[in-house]
């Protein structure tokens, strides 16, 4: 993210880094040790933990990357993860296209060189920068997002361990996917889509 000079996002809770701080010199350090095996947050002392408060404002990439990997001190713990972690590929789209980064080639290559191991992409035979120079007139605005378990909140613990169940309709936005019908599917179902612009 830092190759495109960072990207803009609207935090909609008050979110505690669990992983990045600094302590008494100004040395970043993590301010919580998570505990096993649930993985519970234990505060460290003396040490101040980066906090993103409500609003939107320009994130350099690193704090993007670990604003949208916090869950362990928000109120809605992964589904507020999941919701964060979806205003990013909006985000760096609009950065992208607004920059002129796909139709500058070295600019481009620079951008996919930074993102480097950290991107998993299935482009089914054809490289990831083939995909975004066939997809350049995709804006935005034209992404729709969906959740998983609409906007109810299923989890079990197993092994002191929290996991998603996932519910009938989640298999029908699986079997939709697979199908190509994912436009009948946001029809039928509202209330999981993730309106452009929202957080």
């Amino acid at each position: 993210m830092d190759a495109v000079g960072g990207v803009e996002l609207c935090v909609d809770e008050e979110t505690t880094s669990v992983r990045v701080g600094w302590d008494a010199q100004g040395r970043e350090t993590p301010p919580y040790r998570l505990i096993p095996p649930s993985f519970r947050p234990e505060k460290i002392t003396g040490v101040r933990a980066q906090v993103y408060h409500v609003g939107c404002r320009h994130f350099a990439g690193w704090e993007a990357l670990d604003y949208v990997r916090q869950r362990e001190l928000i109120p809605d713990g992964d589904y507020g993860r999941q919701r964060h972690q979806q205003q990013l590929p909006r985000a760096l789209a609009e950065k992208i296209t607004s920059a002129g980064v796909i139709a500058n080639a070295i600019a481009l290559n620079r951008a996919l060189s930074a993102v480097g191991d950290s991107l998993t992409f299935d482009g089914n035979g054809a490289s990831v920068t083939d995909w975004i120079v066939r997809l350049r007139a995709i804006g935005p605005g034209d992404l729709t997002l969906l959740r998983t378990n609409g906007v109810r909140y299923r989890t079990e613990q197993r092994d002191g361990r929290d996991y998603e169940s996932l519910d009938a309709t989640t298999a029908e936005l699986f079997a939709a996917a697979r199908d190509d019908r994912l436009a009948e599917f946001a029809a039928r179902y509202p209330a999981w889509v993730i309106a452009p612009g929202a957080n």
